[in-house]
């Protein structure tokens, strides 16, 4: 089971090193974005889901010492149904990690969505489309290339849109 956490500004790599020390699995997938530092072109890596960090809890693992954990705010949770004032944990569904994790490729400890991954779209004008993904554009967007008319076309699309076909 997934759930997600609020993290501190600044504080990403305090809070990763303390969820290791309890014991905790984590993922926090990043895509890499160039820009212009001093005028030269720098890649940096920007989190897909900037101020939150997924954490998976494996069976009778306590969740409450996550929002102890420097560098974390809080826990997400949700109410419980008929035990008035105690929440429980936000549960992300395994789906969205696995096809998430399946898009990425662990380098220095960090998740990195990889580029040439063949997904397929589920929503819009182009539903049932093969693309092959390119970057991310935003925290919740990515760039894929799809063949239209025997062109390939750069089109911009909700990540919740694709699910992934086939790795590179």
């Amino acid at each position: 089971m997934w759930t997600c956490a609020v993290l501190k500004p600044g504080q990403i790599q305090i809070a990763l090193k303390n969820l290791e020390r309890q014991n905790f699995h984590w993922f926090h997938p990043v895509f890499a974005v160039k820009r212009l530092v001093r005028g030269k072109p720098v890649t940096i890596f920007e989190p897909v889901f900037s101020g939150y960090l997924f954490i998976e809890l494996v069976n009778g693992q306590r969740w409450m010492p996550i929002n102890n954990t420097f560098g974390i705010a809080r826990c997400l949770t949700k109410s419980t149904p008929n035990v008035e004032g105690y929440n429980e944990p936000a549960v992300i569904p395994d789906a969205f990690i696995k096809s998430l994790k399946q898009v990425t490729t662990r380098e220095d400890g960090a998740y990195r969505l990889q580029p040439g991954t063949r997904v397929k779209i589920l929503k819009g004008a182009l539903i049932s489309h093969e693309a092959i993904f390119v970057a991310m554009s935003g925290q919740d967007r990515c760039k894929l290339l799809v063949d239209l008319m025997q062109r390939r076309v750069k089109v911009e699309i909700s990540t919740f849109d694709v699910e992934v076909v086939e790795q590179p």
